[in-house]
């Protein structure tokens, strides 16, 4: 954010990261923009509270892919739903969660393996999630 207090503002956080500094990275907190590093790091530091949150639902995909889309450079990030998915419920299975995986999440340049049954699975939690509720 570029002006303290401002929190859990959605259209400010995608302004920002939207400005991307082009020269010199020391140079660019005087400008008051983001490395293109920084933006990686700020992507996976979202994925990570989103998953921590404990649900990966509409809105929270919804957010993820605004914040890919607000890169606008597609060689640093996409929006993939089903490697998001994959890592949601692996996340949920209590498997262990690497940075590298938060960064593969959106990487294009990733080679991710989902498994076969990963469609299966998933819909075996959601249907357990429905029957809880």
């Amino acid at each position: 954010m570029t002006e303290p207090g401002v929190l859990d503002n959605v259209e400010e956080f995608l302004r920002d990261m939207a400005e991307v500094w082009e020269g010199d990275a020391s140079d660019a907190d005087l400008q008051e923009k983001m490395t293109q590093e920084d933006q990686r790091c700020t992507l996976s530091i979202l994925l990570l509270a989103l998953l921590l949150d404990g649900k990966m639902g509409a809105p929270e995909r919804e957010l993820f892919k605004q914040a890919c889309d607000a890169v606008g450079d597609k060689k640093i990030a996409r929006y993939y739903d089903k490697r998001l998915r994959h890592l949601s419920l692996r996340f949920r299975g209590y498997d262990n969660i690497t940075a590298q995986d938060l960064r593969d999440c959106f990487d294009p340049q990733a080679s991710v393996s989902i498994p076969w049954n990963f469609t299966l699975q998933n819909w075996a939690t959601r249907f357990m999630e429905f029957i809880l509720c």
